[in-house]
């Protein structure tokens, strides 16, 4: 037990650690140009502390401070060349007034960013924004002495002190103080009130090594760390000395059982591993990446992440052992997610990619508007809409969106915008086969769908405005603001206005409304228009409500 409150409060410090370090700035933050460090760029050796200032051009009251430091790694991928330092690779004071020191104990190129905020009242967001005043220095780290300070051992094997820029003289182990020296007081009554009842005295945690020279070797595996003391002379010819852990150990590997399944829809899961330590080399490899792939290292836990629907050989080592397995991925999917179906018209619902042997289950949430039975066949009853859940075994769970619908013209219209996801999003070409703007998507939807001379023209599409003060004039608008996603049908067309533009109600998108689409049992509705990125489907509720300025049905 005392054991575990320890890791639960080292996991909290980190976390804490973190909350000032990693947080990303919110995307509606302000950058001000108006603040800047008192050095741009520093050089400096491995346990050597230097001080950046921070000021701002005018005096800010109330603001607060947030520190950033991104390590360079040019050992990794271009694309991930840039990340966030590892907590215990640098230490920061804050010695107050913007001052800070830090001290590097790993060397390699960082880039240190002191962020000033304070919160200011938005008018456009029911919680407040920040505004920042950000200034940002390059650091370059030069090592001197130990490579690492923290290193694992595989038991049984060797590893060599690493030095760099310094001279090997000596080292030795140092007596390790016990898990219980450190953390138990039997005159305490702290400890006596937590921690009576058990026998600490009885467990070792820590491992043991031979030492020669600069050869370490692993002789018992153990959770805590050897403690060495290493003596060295810099190359400026300073004698010092460096604490170095060193974690020996024994990993193992459980491999996944038959029946429990790998699914794409899951994102990731850990190896099951053992006996290894935060600090252990880790190698991976995938057959093919295109089913699973390391998705991410966390301390001493591996995450793989299953890509697409396959079987691939994973070879991974830790600290030299290597371990082999082969994994099978999964890709279920649902044949319909959201679906538009006629008054007393049926429709089979099913799951594809399932292991052999799960089975799936449906139930309707609203039976008066949608019917399923035990094979997955969906019969419309009223008009409306709803949604099916659909179980697998109690492994996976998907939902189906109904919208039950009347008018067969607007299935007709709906299927046509539908059908256009994907395609390419240009004004210029926006009449030609494989290319819309929002306009000629709404208008060209409805020619297809068997509405001719829609909104007054015959042969080209008119702009959003055109449409939308057409279709009023015509008796369609049935409101000037949104609406709630159920009082929609299929084929509404949605009018949106970002700005003045000089146009019929300073219109400058239009959309269709496609049908229901449920989340968390609230129907968010789905929406069918083309904008910059092509074609596509969206969310009615996140797709800017408050800029809709007229909703038209054409079709009654």
């Amino acid at each position: 037990m005392k054991r575990a409150l320890k890791s639960v409060l080292t996991v909290l410090a980190l976390v804490i650690c973190f909350a000032g370090i990693g947080r990303v700035s919110p995307s509606f933050a302000k950058t001000k140009a108006d603040a800047k460090l008192d050095k741009k760029s520093v050089n400096v050796d491995t346990g050597e502390k230097f001080t950046l200032k921070y000021k701002t051009k005018k005096e800010i009251d109330g603001i607060d401070y947030e520190i950033y430091v991104i390590e360079n790694d040019q050992n990794a991928d271009a694309q991930e060349s840039l990340r966030y330092a590892d907590y215990n690779s640098y230490s920061v004071n804050d010695n107050g007034k913007g001052k800070y020191s830090f001290t590097f104990f790993k060397g390699g190129t960082y880039r240190i960013t002191i962020s000033g905020y304070k919160y200011i009242e938005s008018d456009d967001w029911w919680y407040y924004q920040t505004e920042r005043y950000s200034a940002s220095c390059d650091v370059t780290v030069r090592t001197v002495g130990l490579v690492d300070t923290d290193i694992a051992v595989l038991k049984g094997k060797k590893k060599t002190i690493e030095l760099k820029n310094a001279e090997f003289i000596g080292a030795e182990v140092i007596e390790n103080k016990s898990y219980e020296d450190d953390w138990y007081d039997e005159d305490d009554w702290y400890d006596d009130y937590y921690w009576w009842g058990y026998d600490y005295q009885e467990e070792d945690y820590t491992g043991e090594v031979k030492l020669s020279g600069t050869t370490i070797k692993g002789v018992k595996a153990g959770s805590e760390a050897v403690k060495i003391m290493v003596r060295y002379r810099t190359d400026k010819g300073v004698e010092e000395e460096k604490e170095l852990r060193v974690y020996v150990t024994d990993p193992q590997y459980e491999p996944r059982p038959a029946d429990d399944y790998i699914f794409v829809q899951n994102y990731s899961f850990r190896l099951n591993v053992s006996g290894n330590s935060q600090f252990s080399d880790f190698e991976f490899k995938s057959s093919d990446e295109n089913v699973i792939r390391l998705s991410q290292n966390y301390g001493d836990s591996y995450y793989l992440e299953p890509v697409g629907a396959g079987t691939a050989d994973i070879t991974f080592k830790i600290d030299g052992r290597k371990f082999t397995d082969t994994v099978t991925v999964y890709n279920p999917e649902i044949s319909n997610s959201v679906m538009l179906l006629k008054k007393k018209k049926e429709a089979v619902l099913e799951v594809r990619g399932l292991p052999e042997g799960v089975n799936t289950t449906f139930s309707s949430n609203d039976k008066k508007t949608v019917s399923v039975s035990a094979d997955g066949t969906v019969k419309a009853k009223k008009l409306g809409s709803t949604y099916i859940d659909v179980n697998c075994d109690g492994l996976l769970s998907f939902t189906c969106s109904i919208t039950v619908y009347d008018n067969k013209t607007a299935g007709k219209v709906t299927a046509a915008a539908y059908s256009h996801i994907g395609a390419e999003y240009s004004q210029e070409k926006r009449m030609q086969d494989g290319y819309f703007d929002c306009s000629s998507l709404a208008w060209r939807s409805y020619t297809e769908g068997g509405v001719s001379n829609f909104a007054g023209a015959s042969s080209y599409a008119p702009t959003a405005a055109g449409l939308a003060k057409e279709l009023e004039e015509e008796g369609y608008k049935i409101s000037d603001c949104a609406l709630s996603a159920d009082e929609l049908k299929p084929g509404d067309l949605l009018f949106y206005s970002s700005g003045s533009n000089g146009r019929y109600l300073n219109i400058d998108h239009v959309a269709m409304y496609y049908g229901a689409d449920y989340s968390g049992g609230y129907n968010h509705g789905m929406i069918v228009h083309a904008r910059s990125g092509g074609v596509q489907a969206g969310s009615y509720d996140w797709y800017i409500p408050d800029c809709i300025v007229m909703i038209c049905r054409p079709l009654k």
